[in-house]
């Protein structure tokens, strides 16, 4: 069974979070992706992998599939042999701030004259162009300047998943589809540009409707889904439509609802929440979180616990999913780690989670004598001169 990336090449220079995660979605589906890393200590992930041992799974988190060489771009060599391969090559992938593969001799405009059909892809905070293009952002910056930390209301302590890093992630690999669909159609490459602040800017929602309906307006508005104590834990449940009204009220044996002008309709019941929302909470309080999800199954109303993070791989249907795969072993690390499986799943071509995160320069040979004819001497030399 072959799969849907079979035969795209992928150099990816890129580090930390955001670029091997879109990189990694890639090696999923069978793309070839080499991970191009500096001699001595590779990606900086890497670095803080030998600085806290314990920690070395996360590695394989973000770069399983992958292939890895080392090129000391500070030398002339090495930027010769990565646009030999560049001539070989489908996708280069980086998240750097924009000046510096241009300062390398190694930017799009240079690449694209040996390769015309490349496809370049570049994450950053701020993207290609204005007045920010050039400052450099993680995760946290393009949360704070895109809205999306106030929409939170997190303004004293980080944001517990990096959601900016791992959507940019996503969408560069969407970029680099794209992008390779144009070019089966016309012949031609291009460059990918992903702005994180863009990104999450597109996400923020609440912005958006600020457009056409006052601030007031919105804050006074509650939605129709919300979350709740039990007994023994929290649920979040969903009362949006007016069926799942009539259920929910039934469910709670309170029909007197159903004729109480306030709770008429949606809109209404939007803009009565105060007055409804604590009635659902003195039922819902009152009972474990097994006898709600029977009761409201039964009354058909989304609803599912609230699952403690450590416990989301315990998950039942998570489980039933293969969506845990512990197969690979880390001395290093603590306890046994798990990781999540692929989980865009397509039928007929699936990928798979074949391989742990490469060694840093596990495959120069490899790479350097099949891609580019290098012998075992010509080899050896580069790695005495320190290039590889």
């Amino acid at each position: 069974m072959k799969d849907a990336l079979e035969g795209i090449r992928v150099l990816d220079l890129s580090q930390y979070f955001s670029g091997p995660w879109g990189s990694q979605l890639l090696a999923d589906m069978g793309a070839e992706v080499i991970k191009v890393e500096m001699p001595g200590f590779g990606e900086t992930l890497r670095l803080a992998c030998l600085i806290r041992p314990e920690i070395d799974p996360l590695l394989t988190y973000l770069n399983r599939n992958k292939k890895s060489i080392t090129l000391d771009f500070k030398k002339p060599r090495a930027r010769e042999i990565f646009k030999e391969l560049v001539k070989k090559t489908d996708v280069v992938l980086e998240n750097f701030t924009p000046d510096v593969m241009p300062r390398l001799g190694l930017g799009y405009e240079e690449l694209k004259k040996i390769n015309p059909k490349l496809i370049y892809a570049a994450i950053t905070g701020f993207g290609q162009t204005g007045p920010y293009k050039g400052k450099p952002a993680f995760d946290i910056i393009a949360q704070a300047t895109s809205g999306i930390l106030d929409v939170y209301e997190i303004y004293t302590y980080p944001p517990r998943i990096p959601f900016s890093d791992l959507n940019a992630g996503a969408y560069v690999a969407l970029g680099i589809l794209e992008a390779l669909r144009f070019r089966d159609k016309t012949g031609k490459g291009q460059f990918v540009d992903i702005s994180m602040q863009d990104m999450m800017f597109a996400y923020n929602l609440r912005a958006h409707i600020l457009s056409y309906i006052d601030k007031e307006t919105l804050e006074k508005d509650r939605p129709t889904y919300n979350c709740y104590q039990a007994k023994d834990g929290s649920i979040a449940l969903v009362v949006a439509t007016e069926r799942q009204f009539r259920n929910f009220c039934k469910a709670i044996e309170r029909p007197d609802l159903l004729k109480d002008r306030r709770f008429k309709n949606t809109k209404l019941r939007r803009e009565n929440s105060d007055l409804l929302f604590p009635i659902f909470r003195e039922w819902i309080k009152s009972k474990n979180v097994k006898e709600l999800l029977e009761i409201l199954e039964k009354a058909h109303i989304p609803a599912g616990r609230i699952v403690p993070y450590e416990e989301a791989h315990k998950h039942p249907q998570i489980i039933a999913r293969q969506m845990v795969v512990d197969k690979f072993d880390f001395p290093k690390a603590e306890k046994k780690p798990w990781f999540p499986n692929i989980f865009i799943r397509l039928s007929e071509s699936p990928g798979s989670f074949k391989t742990k995160a490469p060694e840093l320069g596990q495959h120069n040979i490899e790479v350097l004598s099949e891609l580019l004819g290098y012998t075992s001497e010509k080899i050896s030399k580069l790695q005495k001169d320190g290039v590889i």
